[in-house]
Order: C-alpha cells, then structure tokens, then sequence
C-alpha cells in the first residue's frame, strides 16, 4: 500500500493517488499468502469485479429506480459468495466496499468516470503486482510457515485427544474440544496441500512435499485410535489411562515444538 501510494503520489500527483489507493485497499483485501497462480486468478476477479461495480454505481447515483435494483442484486451475488469459502468472502467484502464507494462519487459525465475508474484499477493492479512478486521472492518461506501452521494446528488436536484420556476432566467437554480441534486441523491440512503441492517440483519444495505426508500419515494413525476412547475410559484400569494421557501430552509438545521451529526457522528443533 504504501509504495502504491507513495509512487502514485510522486508521479502523478495527489488526486490520482487517492483513486489508485482505493483501488489497491480493494485489492489487499483478498491478499492472502497461496499460491502463485490462485493469487492472481482471485487478484483479476477482485479487481475487475470492483471496478465494473464501482462504475455502475457511480453512473446510477442518483438514480433511484436503476441503484434500487443494483443493490438488491449486488446484496443477493455477495451473500451466495459465502459458499465458496473463506478467499470468496474476501470478494464479497470488497464488492460490498466498492459499492459504497460508488455510490458516494459526484455525478460527473461518462467518460470522466470511465477515467476514475482506469485509475482506480491501475492502483489495484499495481498493488496485485507488488505482492505477486514478494509472493514469488518468499514462496519458500510460506510453504514453510503454511507447514508449521498445520503441525501446530496437529499439535492441539493431539492435546486435545490427551485430554480424553484425562478421567478427571469431562466427556462431554473434552469431545467438544477434539471436534473443534480437528476442524481446524482438517482446515490447516486443506491449505497446506494447496500451497506445498502447487508449482513446479523442485528439490526445497521435495522436501516439504515429504514433510506434508508424513504428517498426513501420522494425523491418519491418531485418528484411527478414536474408537477406543469409550471402552478406554469405561476401563477400570486408570493407571493406563494416565499412561495414555501423559504419553500424548508429551506427543503433541514434541509436535508443537517441531512446529514453533518451522515457524521460527529452525530447522532441527529438540523434542522430549
């Protein structure tokens, strides 16, 4: 934002700079770390999805019997957005942005606001180009940090299975916990295969590919014990239970610091 506001400012002065950073604002709202090519697909609709609305309603302020309809369709389009997941918002919000912002322009002839809106889009573009290339120059960082995020979100579903084998705390919270904690999981798992999977393969990108399975394979090993919480618990031996509980306690601290150590780059960090 501020090398769009900034450059725009020094060259072509103040008020095209404010169109171009509202375009670049409407852009950074979908500015999440992925892949290269997903960005700039969600990038091109964010933008020309923006610009077109923020037109519209530029030309039909005023208007009442043209905005009415607009709005209501606009309302419709963005809510059905949710469906397509967490990025989709993202559009939605930003089509809900540039309608306000449209609606709030001067009424000006065709073609001035044909201009407003170029320089609009130009300062979105320019934005959608800074971060493609920071995303190409750090690509290999956030594989690494999209890898550590999914071994912590591991990490908690591992303590949250200690805790049911924990027979002083309650079931029924304790389940609550563990379904949570693998909805997370399960959402961490999802975003880290798109990001480590995409691209081409390349030694450094091998390496967390192989780190990704490993950790599918041992999330699928936990899962499998599931069944034998009910009878674990009706069991009369509570030394075992303890046993159980100590073990992946100690488990998902081994995996919570293998995490931190990613996160923080380090690449051996010491286990229990």
């Amino acid at each position: 934002m501020a090398v769009v506001v900034l450059g725009g400012g020094i060259l072509f002065g103040r008020d095209v700079m404010a169109l171009g950073a509202t375009g670049a604002l409407y852009a950074s709202i979908v500015d999440q770390p992925g892949p290269l090519d997903l960005k700039a697909r969600i990038f091109a609709l964010d933008i020309a999805a923006a610009a077109i609305v923020t037109l519209i309603a530029s030309l039909t302020g005023g208007i009442p019997w043209l905005l009415g309809p607009f709005i209501a369709a606009m309302g419709f389009a963005t809510g059905m957005l949710v469906a397509y997941g967490k990025r989709a918002v993202g559009l939605g919000v930003a089509a809900v942005l540039a309608l306000l912002f449209g609606m709030a322009t001067h009424r000006a002839p065709f073609t001035v606001q044909l201009v407003h809106t170029a320089i609009f889009a130009g300062g979105g573009i320019a934005y959608a180009l800074i971060a493609l290339v920071l995303n190409w120059i750090l690509d290999d960082r956030i594989r690494r940090l999209y890898l550590g995020e999914a071994l912590l979100a591991f990490s908690r579903y591992i303590a949250a299975k200690a805790a049911l084998y924990d027979l002083a705390a309650k079931q029924k919270d304790s389940l609550a916990a563990l379904v949570n904690a693998h909805a997370d999981l399960v959402d961490r798992l999802q975003s880290a295969r798109d990001m480590i999977f995409s691209g081409r393969r390349t030694e450094r990108r091998a390496r967390w590919i192989a780190s990704l399975i490993a950790l599918l394979d041992a999330f699928d090993t936990v899962l499998s014990s599931d069944a034998d919480i009910e009878t674990l618990r009706a069991s009369s031996h509570h030394h075992l239970m303890r046993r159980l509980h100590s073990l992946t306690k100690y488990l998902a601290e081994d995996v919570q610091t293998l995490g931190h150590g990613l996160v923080r780059r380090r690449d051996t960090p010491k286990c229990q």
